[in-house]
C-alpha cells in the first residue's frame, strides 16, 4: 500500500525565490548527480507554478462581475490553462 507523501507549505514569495535559484544553478558546471537532482526539482517547481497560475486564473474568473465580457475573458483564460480545447468550450458560461 502506497502512503501519501507528506506536504509542507511555504509562502509564494519563498517559492518564487526557490524557482529563481533553480534557474540560476542551471548556469553552473555541476556534477551529473547534482544536475539530475536540480532537473528533477525544476520539474516539480514548474508544475507547482503552473498550478498556482491555474488557481489564480480560476479565482479571477469566479470573482469577476457576473455577466461581463471581463468575466468571460477570464473564464476562457482559465479553460486554456487547464487544457480544455477551444472546440470543447461553450461560448458563454452556463449556470446550473
Amino acid at each position: 500500500m502506497r502512503t501519501k507523501e507528506q506536504q509542507i507549505q511555504i509562502s509564494v514569495q519563498a517559492f518564487v525565490e526557490l524557482y529563481k535559484l533553480i534557474i540560476v544553478l542551471e548556469d553552473y558546471e555541476l556534477d551529473q548527480n547534482i544536475r539530475s537532482r536540480i532537473q528533477s526539482l525544476e520539474k516539480v517547481v514548474e508544475n507547482k507554478m503552473e498550478a498556482i497560475a491555474r488557481r489564480q486564473a480560476f479565482t479571477e474568473y469566479k470573482t469577476a462581475e457576473p455577466s461581463t465580457e471581463d468575466r468571460e475573458a477570464k473564464r476562457q483564460k482559465y479553460l486554456e490553462l487547464v487544457g480544455v480545447h477551444k472546440d470543447w468550450r461553450s461560448q458563454k458560461e452556463t449556470s446550473h
